[in-house]
């Protein structure tokens, strides 16, 4: 959904550019511990998994008075069958407040991973990670998947392998610190092989700061060391097995010539609402435009040529994209202008206020109405209306928080020292209006697709409660792992620092708007069908954006410029591969969506815009990522939705 990644300079963009960069590096105060496979495995449909516990060895950092050091965490996997019926995930402490919350994080993530990768129902069973002593930290949480999957498959673990690592919400293994430390724990241990995270084969020494090369150390220490990229690749390691894929047809996604239509032509029509918003800018005096919004407006004529370039090609996706985002930027630059304008002429009060005359939250209101009457009757109209949904719950979110800045404003001249609000408030409103048209093209999509029968509607709540959980799980690792190193580096409180987060990044206040909007809809729409729709579209916008977010300020370690632009990335290896993966995954998830008669259109816009930019710049291929996502995530839900899903456990 976010794409609007120019013109983040308003709020400190010079001293975001310092404090993104401290904030990326890897975590060396954490207490816990190749290409992926691609060869598919037949799946089963035996019905629930009996499952199983293991235990597995993890590595820890510990602080002592003398310097850190590196130590062993053992812990226990369960998976039983559930009787609820309802999302569980148990931590079981062997000490009083033994676990903390990063420990808690990979618990959750760990088990949301495992079940979907197997296509599980995780409502059917009932997890749990025990561990005695004290631990916290997200860096078992790919050993925790590992272990997870293997207590669901029955396969066994080795318990001369151990593994450092995080779990990334796409199955790939993020990086974490304070390698060096644990690999001498892990030849203390008696271990033969150590994973570690790719890119992070040259790691520096907490105690002594020499660089480390983990590789040539595990040699003379008669540790292998490997570098691992995802899951897939640590399971077998672990295990000897392979991980069961879907059976797919490893076919390029394509759209149907209706849905083509119906994309280019709402493309046709944002790409006449920028020129329009560009003629307008060109009109407004010189002396309201300032450097930033000059710059948003040449942001938005380059995302229009490619947009037309795009349509030239009859490349859907990336044309659909890029013309939003061109209206996007233009609508900015000629908002922000109107207000200098405005405040020059009639003061900040009257500015602030005539921002709220088009009323963006009473339209969003109207639009709600018409989301909860759609009824789909196909799996493409129903992704396509979470799609709306997703969009309308970021708009509602931008809008409300906009109408009560401009209410909060006092009257007259006393609204000096108080532009910021009003600032915030033109940046909120104008995101939430392309949102809620946005929310419009999505719904006028859906009625254009041919329809797969929703077999198995009941899943919607618990694909909503497991994506929500995955979202506040990602929130809750940006808050821990990012969140102090911007307050550090800033001289604020982390209040302060997070409040600047969100004005500065679009994917985290879009998940952090989705989060709040699925409370607001979980409790004020009645139960049923529509109010399941809203929250997993809710559910699914929250996951992506916040996974975007977590990537770009810790698993691959942006560099920025600085304006705050990415310039590059200090794990680019690990960037390539996941791009890598997420591509194969989501041509995966797409196949399994279109099976039957189902129109896979709104997965397949996603992959081909993402196709496009993983050849661009540096932030383009973050863009690419996000794409990707999204386009496994729809694929997912839809072939859930249409019982196209065969659990792939046990084996």
């Amino acid at each position: 959904m976010s794409r609007a990644k120019a013109g983040f300079g308003i709020f400190l963009a010079a001293l975001l550019a310092a404090l993104l960069l401290t904030a990326c590096t890897a975590d060396t105060t954490a207490t816990t511990a190749g290409p992926s496979t691609t060869a598919p495995s037949t799946s089963t449909t035996l019905g629930k998994v009996k499952g199983g516990s293991v235990t597995v060895q993890g590595l820890a950092v510990f602080e002592g008075p003398d310097g850190s050091k590196g130590g062993i965490i053992e812990f226990t996997t369960t998976v039983e069958p559930g009787t609820s019926g309802k999302v569980a995930v148990g931590m079981l402490e062997g000490e009083v407040f033994g676990t903390g919350s990063q420990w808690r994080v990979a618990g959750w993530t760990s088990a949301l991973a495992a079940s979907s990768l197997l296509n599980l129902d995780l409502a059917d069973y009932r997890i749990s990670h025990e561990v005695d002593g004290r631990v916290d930290g997200p860096s078992a949480g790919a050993l925790m998947t590992v272990a997870t999957l293997a207590a669901f498959l029955g396969d066994k673990v080795d318990s001369k392998v151990t593994m450092t690592g995080t779990i990334n919400p796409d199955f790939t293994v993020g990086p974490v610190g304070g390698i060096p430390l644990k690999l001498q724990a892990a030849a203390k241990a008696g271990k033969t092989a150590m994973l570690v995270p790719l890119g992070q084969r040259v790691q520096q020494d907490p105690n002594t700061g020499e660089l480390v090369d983990l590789v040539e150390a595990g040699k003379a220490l008669g540790v292998d060391v490997r570098e691992v990229g995802d899951v897939y690749a640590a399971y077998e390691a672990f295990t000897g097995q392979r991980l069961p894929r879907p059976m797919v047809v490893d076919r390029e996604p394509k759209l149907t010539a209706k849905a083509d239509a119906t994309v280019m032509g709402q493309t046709a029509s944002w790409s006449e609402s920028c020129l329009q918003q560009l003629d307008e800018f060109d009109a407004l005096p010189a002396e309201v435009k300032t450097e930033y919004e000059t710059g948003r407006v040449k942001y938005a004529n380059e995302a229009l040529a490619d947009a037309d370039q795009y349509m030239a090609q009859g490349i859907a996706g990336g044309a659909y994209f890029s013309a939003v985002e061109a209206a996007r930027q233009a609508a900015l630059g000629v908002n922000y202008s109107r207000l200098e304008q405005d405040m020059q002429k009639r003061g900040e009060y009257v500015a602030g206020k005539a921002l709220s005359e088009a009323d963006v939250s009473g339209s969003l209101d109207r639009l709600g109405d018409e989301l909860l009457a759609a009824k789909p009757a196909g799996t493409g109209e129903a992704a396509s209306l979470l799609e709306a949904w997703g969009y309308w719950t970021v708009a509602t979110r931008l809008a409300g928080e906009a109408d009560s800045l401009i209410e909060s404003l006092p009257k007259g001249d006393e609204v000096e020292g108080r532009l910021d609000s009003i600032y915030t408030a033109v940046w909120d409103y104008t995101l939430a209006a392309v949102a809620r048209d946005s929310a419009r093209d999505a719904l006028e999509l859906g009625t254009a697709l041919r329809g797969e029968p929703l077999r198995e509607p009941e899943r919607l709540p618990e694909l909503a409660e497991a994506y929500r959980r995955a979202a506040e799980a990602n929130l809750d690792t940006i808050d821990v792992v990012v969140i102090p190193g911007l307050a550090e580096a800033w001289g604020v409180s982390t209040e302060e620092a997070l409040a600047t987060l969100r004005q500065s990044d679009v994917n985290y206040a879009e998940a952090d708007a989705a989060v709040s909007a699925m409370d607001y809809l979980r409790n004020s729409l009645e139960p049923g069908p529509s109010r399941d729709l809203a929250v997993l579209g809710a559910a699914l916008v929250a996951y992506a954006d916040s996974a975007c977010s977590l990537a770009e300020r810790y698993s691959f370690a942006a560099e920025y410029d600085e304006d705050g632009d990415i310039i590059g990335y200090a794990n680019e290896k690990a960037l390539v591969n996941d791009l890598d993966f997420a591509e194969e995954r989501a041509r995966e998830m797409i196949s399994l969506a279109a099976k039957g008669r189902a129109d896979a259109a709104l997965p397949t816009l996603y992959y081909q815009s993402g196709n496009l930019l993983g050849e661009g710049a540096p932030a383009d291929k973050l863009d690419a990522l996000y794409d990707y996502w999204t386009a496994s995530l729809i694929g997912h839900v839809m072939a859930v939705l249409g019982g196209r899903l065969e659990p792939l456990a046990p084996r």
